[in-house]
């Protein structure tokens, strides 16, 4: 009996945080289409053949196969993704997440 509930209740907090996740990647991925506005991109690609398909603009920062980081230069750019195929377009930092607060301080 103790362990059904334990069971539910981690259930009803990994269903929380899933829908708190897919709403994040979902408002993030809805405010880039509508501003345009990122120096970068993460873009998860369909696969093979997706960078034959690029728009112009879109410089290629790396490369995996499944995701790429693009350098997002010009308007109309993450529309121009979507159109060529793209999964899922998000807003990136060119070097990565922790530039800024490496500037700031010493982590360790």
């Amino acid at each position: 009996m103790i362990i059904e509930r334990v069971a539910r209740g981690a259930g009803k907090v990994l269903a929380t945080a899933g829908a708190a996740f897919g709403l994040w990647l979902a408002a993030s991925a809805g405010i880039l289409y509508l501003t345009d506005r990122a120096e970068a991109v993460l873009v998860v690609t369909p696969g093979t053949g997706f960078a034959a398909a690029l728009p112009v603009g879109a410089g290629i920062l790396e490369w995996d196969g499944s995701l790429a980081l693009l350098s997002a230069g010009r308007e109309g750019l993450v529309a121009d993704l979507y159109a060529s195929g793209a999964l899922l377009v998000l807003p990136a930092r060119r070097s990565g997440c922790m530039e800024a607060v490496a500037g700031r301080r010493d982590l360790r």
